[in-house]
């Protein structure tokens, strides 16, 4: 069975973004949330949750409390919160959540993928070694 991968954000292209590189990289089932609720869902509907992109600006709560509840039900999954904002306060309020890594989509095009191919083979790396 193959490791979960839960992808939380309502934008279709940011969302089509993550999946091409998360489908390159890993060999993972990807589980998709649009919204918070949904997000709730999934995390309390399977037994482990490794890895996680969460996004700030999702309805109807914030990526905080996603990621909060992920860590409380899933306390070893990697997340990174991934925003097109990149300022400290969401940074901050990631942090304070529990999220591993801030990801800004708005970063330039290279930057933004060499972060999140580098975490991505930092993060299975972690994986099979634990």
């Amino acid at each position: 069975m193959k490791p979960l991968f839960l992808i939380a954000d309502d934008s279709p292209g940011k969302r089509e973004f993550l999946e091409m590189f998360v489908e390159k990289q890993m060999d993972v089932e990807l589980i998709i949330a649009v919204n918070s609720e949904q997000a709730f869902e999934r995390i309390h509907e399977h037994m482990e949750i490794p890895f996680a992109f969460i996004d700030y600006e999702i309805p109807s709560q914030n990526g905080p409390a996603i990621i909060k509840e992920l860590r409380k039900q899933h306390p070893r999954c990697k997340i990174a919160l991934v925003a097109a904002s990149s300022t400290a306060e969401y940074k901050k309020n990631a942090e304070e959540a529990g999220a591993d890594a801030y990801i800004c989509t708005s970063w330039p095009l290279d930057k933004t993928e060499s972060a999140i191919t580098n975490l991505l083979a930092e993060w299975e790396v972690e994986f099979r070694d634990s």
